[in-house]
């Protein structure tokens, strides 16, 4: 085996091995280091949600449920799911997750191999010594990598017992006065059961949760005589991902969520986004984004909790009623389409490039037409020439100013200049079709012409504020032309129409034209797979 790699992650849990099935077909070797024998050996209660759903787990290594019950000190809420949750056992999981990596030639495995110091460039372990241009750590909440990096660490922790009986209802059990925020649950797999704890030590000594969760087995008369407690640590204390040439992914970068403790789907997601990144450094990692979200959500109701532990009780009894709301499920939880680009102009991206344009210039022209009516409506002295002449020259300078900004913004006036790129342009105009482009342009001429048609939303939004200004100002000139009697109610429908502008203006940029570029620069990647050090960016 070789001494140097490019590539070395510690750790071949979900995160790291997603991580490294991002380098196929790459010119990158990697190392990836596991200290256990068999792959997937993690104490875990084994939950799935849907933010997990891109990940094609087979069915055959999974169980389905489309109703979970929470128990608040005893008293159950029966809840119907909009997206059902899943068990999985972790080692069946770690077999398919290993499978789909196991014939990558430029992949390399290290098994049983303990980790003793991290420097920098070098990872020394008791299997020998090896090199390193870039290192993720997913090696949990343990993590090796994390400590180089002298990071804190705030943990939970998960203690269960895998009971040999098969039971059918998925459930969560609150004792708020007992254990805060903490809970016990039940989590039927196809073999087994697992019923564990999950807490905080500073709510409750880990003797007396074992002591509680036991007698919570009694109650319920679950045999669990010949079973072993099992338990794990769980971070929750995310402090970034990207540290120059290192990398953390799943626990070791505290992506758990300290309210549910989920952990799996953040380890598969942040995997795959750390090794998107170590391909393409350009690559802004919008799913890691998305995950931080709902954790900050998530968290929120602890953070509620641990500012008044007085009112778990209530709080708990709230959540579990708006946890029946199906809305609140997805903004609580995440949602399937989690990893597709949200994109309600879905109809314009069927059209050409030109056209699209076009309709957007439309678009800007008919909020200008806000503007001449919350004026019309709003000033008595309308029907003075100087007035009228006043408002239809500032609209038409509003519908100028916009239609130009238009035009430098999305390209339509850039191209013009480059006669070479004419004929592929209309090419990449007529085949930007939900994000799929026709390949066989050069890559020099894609770079030019991505540049001429994006641009960054934060530069989209300040030359819409600057626009909004301009208009702003014309409005109160013409106040102070027209009469100061309305001043007020001109300056507030102003403001009116230049908050929908801004609004339109970020929504419109994010979510429709780089949306578009966005898809079409992966395909162009995927494309150009087997050298993917050729980036392309904008």
């Amino acid at each position: 085996m070789a001494k140097n790699f490019d590539v070395i992650i510690v750790g071949a849990g979900p995160a790291g091995l997603e991580c490294a099935r991002q380098f196929e077909d790459s010119s990158l070797s990697v190392l990836l280091i596991e200290k256990n024998k068999d792959i997937g050996l993690k104490v875990c209660a084994g939950g799935l949600t849907c933010l997990s759903s891109d990940f094609n787990i087979p069915k055959e290594i999974t169980r389905t449920f489309k109703r979970q019950s929470i128990f608040i000190s005893g008293k159950k809420e029966e809840i119907e799911l909009k997206f059902p949750l899943k068990t999985v056992d972790r080692l069946e999981l770690g077999s398919y997750l290993f499978s789909r990596i196991s014939s990558l030639k430029n992949v390399f495995i290290l098994k049983a191999a303990a980790v003793k110091e991290i420097k920098q460039g070098k990872v020394i372990t008791d299997k020998g010594d090896f090199g390193y241009k870039y290192l993720v750590g997913a090696d949990g909440s343990l993590s090796a990598v994390r400590k180089f990096l002298k990071l804190k660490t705030k943990l939970s922790i998960g203690l269960r017992y895998k009971i040999p009986c098969i039971v059918n209802n998925f459930e969560w059990h609150f004792y708020p006065k007992i254990l805060k925020t903490g809970y016990l649950w039940i989590f039927p797999h196809k073999s087994h059961t697992n019923i564990g704890i999950f807490f905080e030590a500073k709510d409750i000594e880990i003797g007396e949760a074992k002591k509680f969760l036991e007698n919570f087995l009694k109650e319920k008369k679950y045999n669990f005589s010949g079973c072993k407690p099992e338990a794990a640590v769980l971070n929750f204390s995310y402090q970034g991902c990207v540290f120059g040439n290192v990398f953390l992914a799943g626990e070791a970068a505290g992506l758990t969520s300290r309210t549910t403790g989920e952990g799996i789907a953040p380890a598969l997601i942040s995997g795959r986004e750390m090794g998107m990144k170590i391909l393409d450094p350009e690559y802004k990692m919008p799913f890691l984004k998305k995950i931080l979200k709902i954790k900050k959500r998530q968290e929120f109701f602890k953070k509620l909790s641990d500012l008044a532990p007085f009112m778990n009780e209530c709080f708990l009894k709230v959540f579990a009623k708006l946890m029946k709301i199906k809305r609140f499920q997805i903004y609580f939880e995440g949602a399937p389409d989690f990893f597709k680009t949200k994109n309600y102009f879905s109809f314009f991206l069927r059209l050409p490039y030109t056209l699209n344009v076009l309709i957007s210039i439309l678009g800007w022209a008919f909020l200008c037409v806000m503007f001449g009516f919350f004026l019309i409506l709003s000033h008595a002295n309308f029907e003075e020439t100087g007035t009228r002449g006043l408002f239809i020259s500032s609209f038409f300078m509003c519908v100028a100013f916009w239609a130009f900004i238009v035009g430098i913004e999305y390209g339509l006036l850039r191209p013009l200049g480059v006669k070479e790129s004419r004929k592929e342009l209309r090419v990449l105009n007529d085949n930007i079709k939900n994000g799929r482009l026709v390949p066989g342009l050069s890559v020099g001429t894609l770079k030019e012409i991505f540049s001429s048609l994006s641009s960054r939303p934060k530069d989209w939004i300040r030359a819409t504020e600057f626009g909004s200004l301009i208009v702003l100002s014309v409005l109160l000139i013409e106040t102070i032309a027209g009469g100061m009697v309305n001043f007020f109610i001109i300056l507030a429908s102003g403001a009116i129409a230049v908050l929908i502008l801004v609004m339109f203006a970020g929504f419109f940029a994010e979510r429709f034209i780089f949306s578009a570029l966005k898809e079409c620069r992966e395909e162009l990647i995927k494309k150009r797979g087997k050298n993917r050090r050729e980036k392309i960016s904008f």
